[in-house]
């Protein structure tokens, strides 16, 4: 329909050089459910891949799959699981001291000061609009650490049946071994969302930060930070979530939007630019014909899967059953929503 079409299910090797994998959940009622895929038709890049979740909430039975499960460098679409795990154990308004190592994190860098302070929710609103790998890395041994973090981010992913995922670093820097997938950056995005400060975060547009100390005034610089997500800015209901990119991983995304009492999820990995008008062709798609898509796939309940696939030894305990603290109630009931 209009260039577009449904996509039937394919086997075989995945040339990751070549094609990406996405995924899109719609809530409507009770949560998100059902999942969809959905090939776009572009003359300069037949290759492109995307795979959508539809209908019901919360998201459980997919329409037709393309690769969900290909496991590809998340980027900094990771921080979600970062804000998953540790927003329920940080105040927004406590208080952090940067230290020198988390100024010097690579990659992407919001500027914190060594031995100057920062709240919490200043540190999320870094970390989550600007990308802020120092932010990551403060926030983490805010809460006990980066091992510690760590082992509650893949104790916490293997709990949402994230099997696909294992985290290495708590910003999405590449590293070996980590990996996640299209299907498990809805399961991480779809609890995320239901946390309200998150949806606050990712929802700013921009914020204030503070920058270093004036010696002669006594007082900080403030400077403002903006939202990385480009389509917050340019396609209506948008509510968040996060993009990344690394050269090797190259742009990932989580997005979602809410119009007319339905949300859809949209996750893609690998993919080939980082234009808002692919994301937002195929969300018109969904809202005009998701509805009548059929289903071809479930999103598991969070603690239904044991022995996660992807996790390994040093990911932590989980045995699938059981709400892992770290993850907090609140995010815990994230994958199903009541409204």
């Amino acid at each position: 329909d209009g260039g577009r079409r449904l996509h039937v299910p394919v086997d075989g090797p995945l040339d990751f050089n070549h094609a990406g994998a996405a995924l899109l959940a719609c809530e409507q009622g009770a949560g998100f459910g059902q999942f969809f895929s959905y090939q776009v038709q572009d003359a300069l890049d037949e290759r492109r891949l995307r795979v959508v979740l539809a209908e019901h909430e919360p998201p459980r039975q997919p329409v037709s799959i393309v690769y969900p499960h290909a496991r590809l460098l998340p980027a900094s679409t990771l921080k979600t699981l970062t804000a998953l795990t540790l927003i329920p154990r940080l105040s927004p308004l406590r208080t952090v001291k940067a230290s020198a190592s988390d100024a010097r994190v690579d990659g992407t860098r919001v500027g914190i000061v060594p031995g100057q302070t920062y709240t919490v929710r200043q540190l999320f609103q870094a970390m989550l609009m600007a990308s802020g790998n120092d932010a990551a890395h403060a926030l983490a041994d805010a809460a006990g650490g980066q091992v510690s973090t760590l082992l509650e981010m893949n104790t916490n992913a293997a709990y949402l049946g994230a099997r696909d995922t294992v985290a290495k670093t708590t910003s999405g820097l590449d590293a070996p071994g980590e990996t996640s997938s299209a299907y498990d950056l809805a399961l991480i995005g779809r609890a995320a969302l239901q946390l309200p400060d998150f949806r606050s975060y990712v929802t700013t547009k921009q914020a204030d930060f503070p920058g270093n100390l004036n010696p002669k005034t006594h007082r900080r610089a403030v400077y403002k930070i903006n939202n990385h997500n480009k389509l917050l800015y340019n396609y209506a209901g948008t509510i968040g979530v996060k993009n990344g990119y690394t050269i090797a991983a190259e742009h990932t995304f989580i997005s979602a939007v809410r119009r007319g009492g339905k949300t859809y999820l949209l996750t893609e990995m690998h993919g080939l630019d980082a234009s808002w008008h692919e994301q937002a062709a195929m969300y018109d798609w969904a809202f005009a014909h998701g509805s009548s898509a059929h289903p071809v796939g479930e999103l598991v309940a969070p603690g239904s899967v044991t022995s996660p696939a992807g996790a390994p030894a040093t990911a932590g305990p989980s045995d699938g059953a059981s709400s892992p603290t770290g993850l907090g109630e609140n995010a815990v009931a994230a994958a199903l929503p009541t409204d």
